[in-house]
């Protein structure tokens, strides 16, 4: 069962999904497990997992790794992103899309199976950039700006566009894949955490697009449960 989450934006570490800025990630990282340790009143240790968009090398994937391991944890898993979001929603068949940072990855499931995954890069960190040039601000304001609630719908349409192409991203790949209109579309991510965000993909995609709730949440339980699953044999 989740106990506790936090979140640090990572804008200047990873770009499009990846870590390119190896200390700044670490530091980030390093910031959230003692918050979380804080909030827990006690240490965190033992063993963790790691998630990557789909499409890069092994070698930029290991990055991930060697972050967890920096911080003192055994890295025990190394999964896809959203192929650990479809383990949280309980998908066997259908398209789970999630909305990273930098990145739109999309994994279709049949049977529980992987039968195609693609990512491209566009995510929440382009729309911190639409605001961060739109109204003249820093990248660091922006982000903030971006995730109060009370500003998102006045927001929106600056961020419509955005939204409007990771829904051509998403359609794109379900007709190359040769899914299109044959699953459900299940949405997942940060990214997607806008009011009306669920409407403009639709309408872009061409049929009915499903928000996942706390979609921020979806991966990184994810990434939990399937390491729990592959240590212990189920989840509760």
């Amino acid at each position: 069962e989740p106990v506790t989450a936090v979140l640090k934006s990572s804008h200047s570490a990873v770009r499009d999904g990846v870590v390119v800025d190896y200390f700044a990630a670490l530091k980030g990282m390093e910031a959230c497990v003692e918050r979380m340790a804080r909030r827990l009143g006690r240490p965190i240790k033992g063993i963790a997992a790691a998630a990557y968009p789909p499409g890069i090398s092994e070698k930029t994937a290991k990055v991930f790794s060697t972050i967890v391991e920096s911080l003192g944890f055994d890295c025990d898993g190394l999964y896809e992103e959203p192929t650990v979001a479809a383990e949280t929603l309980g998908i066997l068949n259908g398209a789970v899309v999630d909305i990273g940072g930098g990145t739109t990855g999309i994994s279709i499931l049949q049977g529980g199976d992987l039968v195609y995954c693609a990512d491209e890069p566009t995510g929440g960190t382009h729309m911190t950039l639409v605001l961060a040039g739109g109204l003249n601000m820093e990248i660091e304001d922006a982000e903030e700006l971006k995730r109060d609630k009370a500003e998102q719908l006045r927001l929106m349409p600056m961020l419509r566009p955005v939204l409007e192409k990771m829904g051509t991203i998403i359609k794109q790949h379900l007709k190359k894949s040769g899914y299109y209109g044959a699953v459900p579309i299940i949405v997942s991510g940060g990214g997607s955490d806008l009011p009306g965000a669920g409407e403009i993909l639709s309408s872009v995609v061409g049929y009915p697009v499903q928000l996942a709730p706390y979609p921020m949440l979806v991966t990184p339980v994810g990434i939990a449960a399937r390491l729990w699953r592959e240590k212990n044999g189920s989840i509760r």
